[in-house]
């Protein structure tokens, strides 16, 4: 600047602002050939404008020095975000121009018949669409399709045309960020993107010519306005679609676990409100449990209705029935409670018990507990006496495949039943060997995620004992002792004459 002023010239912010963004381009440009440099490449820059490409000499000098060139990276963009009753034609061909023409230009600077890469950015607005950018998502969607086209012509051409989400920094600004942030999109960080860009040149992937990497949409926004509503869901069961059930056989017959269905009610209502968390879940009741014996119904239903709705949490009655002669016939009910936040997890503070550790696997081996292998979860019963049961317990790793229709998303139900297999353990031995099933439960207070294939601890609190029942409460906590899940009347039905 003072250059500048020396020479007489009126100085200017934005004069000023346009020579720094010069200068700091120049600097990125150097520091980025150097990097090339230290790691063995080598790299030469050369300015031009895709639309109009002038440097078909430069190329040359480029071919003379290191060879044929075989790849084309085109990432050239530009944006002039405006709704589309307010784009001029101009507006339309400027943006449009730098991808269709230019990747139009750069084809026509090599040999295309001895390319060996062709990466094209394109952009998720081209796949999915966002206001103001009707002409960007429409330049990029024509790259992608450009993408299958050469690569059907060119199959010996590795193509893809990588619809990039927003990347930290660059063209988002800090407030843009947040803005992003808000919306619940992710952006694509700087290591990360490099990595998964090095990643679509394995020819691994030399079949698929277009790729999203990076968020997509914005998180769902919930509709709360308006009258309360009844929605009702029909999901056709299929046993062959479960594979999971088969880990869950009683008497011969694949059953759905409560803790399956209790899920269903509450994803149904988290698929409803997406952008609330499941809070709590509560009066869960079997009424009667879902047989897969070949009397089972092919449809069933799902009523969701809204009891509460503010911004800060929604209150539904969920009912899982199917048809019967004349009546429905019901399954399943409970009241479940969606937060914005849930509440922060209290800490549990373990009680001092006498330790008479058992091996977890044992009561799999011996036929104490009838469930397959994705049902089995508890590592090491740590104590147990005649009010209270300690387990350690983990929830196998079960694919989403395997799952079938009743994916764990916001309850993972594999660990809720080994947490009820400890009340079992208990009911065998402080009950002559009866055993038990899941009836009900009077709450669930949900503070976390249980993951799959990581140890958390159960503690299991007798609070009523009859010959016919047994309720207790059931605390998972980790080994901080940062409470997940806290289940208040959990409770089983107990009998002499029931068998596996």
């Amino acid at each position: 600047m003072q250059e500048r002023k020396a020479t007489g010239e009126k100085v200017s912010i934005k004069s000023r602002n346009s020579l720094f963004k010069k200068y700091v381009a120049k600097k990125e440009i150097e520091e980025t050939i150097a990097t090339i440099k230290a790691a063995g490449g080598d790299a030469m820059y050369v300015a031009g404008d895709v639309t109009n490409l002038t440097i078909k000499p430069e190329l040359l000098k480029i071919e003379k020095q290191w060879g044929k060139i075989t790849g084309i990276i085109h990432g050239a963009g530009r944006l002039a975000d405006k709704l589309i009753q307010d784009k001029t034609e101009q507006i339309f061909d400027d943006v449009t121009s730098v991808k269709l023409d230019g990747l139009l230009n750069l084809l026509k600077m090599v040999n295309i018949n001895e390319l060996k890469h062709l990466i094209m950015f394109s952009s998720v607005a081209g796949f999915y669409g966002n206001v103001g950018q009707s002409d960007y998502a429409m330049a990029n969607e024509i790259l992608s399709t450009a993408a299958h086209l050469f690569s059907t012509n060119h199959p010996n051409t590795k193509v893809t045309a990588i619809n990039w989400g927003a990347w930290e920094g660059g063209m988002v600004s800090p407030e843009l960020q947040k803005m992003f942030e808000e919306a619940g999109v992710s952006l694509v960080n700087h290591p990360g993107g490099a990595a998964r860009f090095v990643q679509e040149l394995n020819g691994a992937y030399h079949n698929q010519p277009q790729v999203i990497i990076g968020g997509t949409l914005p998180a769902g926004i919930s509709d709360i306005s308006g009258d309360l509503k009844t929605h009702t869901i029909q999901r056709n069961l299929n046993l062959k679609e479960n594979a999971f059930l088969q880990h869950h056989v009683i008497q011969g017959s694949p059953v759905l676990p409560m803790v399956n269905a209790t899920a269903w009610m509450a994803d149904s209502c988290v698929k409803l409100f997406p952008d609330y968390k499941l809070a709590s879940i509560e009066e869960v009741k079997l009424f009667k449990g879902i047989v897969f014996d070949g009397t089972e119904k092919e449809a069933y239903f799902t009523k969701v209705e809204e009891k509460m709705k503010t911004t800060d949490s929604i209150v539904c009655e969920v009912s899982v029935y199917s048809k019967g002669a004349k009546l429905p016939l019901h399954h399943y009910r409970s009241t479940v409670t969606l937060s914005r936040k849930r509440t922060d997890a209290p800490k549990f503070q373990t009680p001092k018990l006498k330790e008479n550790k058992i091996d977890g696997a044992t009561f799999y081996r011996d036929g104490s507990l009838f469930h397959g292998a994705f049902y089995q979860g508890i590592e090491e019963v740590v104590a147990m006496d005649e009010e209270q049961v300690l387990l350690k317990c983990k929830a196998p790793a079960v694919s989403y495949e395997d799952q079938g229709q009743f994916p764990s998303t916001s309850l993972n139900a594999f660990f809720l039943d080994i947490q009820y297999q400890g009340m079992v353990v208990w009911v065998q031995k402080f009950h002559n060997g009866a055993n038990s099933l899941p009836l009900q439960t009077s709450k669930g207070t949900v503070y976390g995620e249980i993951s799959a294939n990581e140890s958390y601890y159960v503690h299991i609190k007798i609070k009523e004992n009859t010959e016919t029942k047994m309720i207790a409460d059931c605390t998972v906590y980790d080994e901080n002792e940062h409470v997940i899940l806290f289940t208040e009347g959990a409770g089983l039905t107990v009998s002499q004459e029931l068998v596996w």
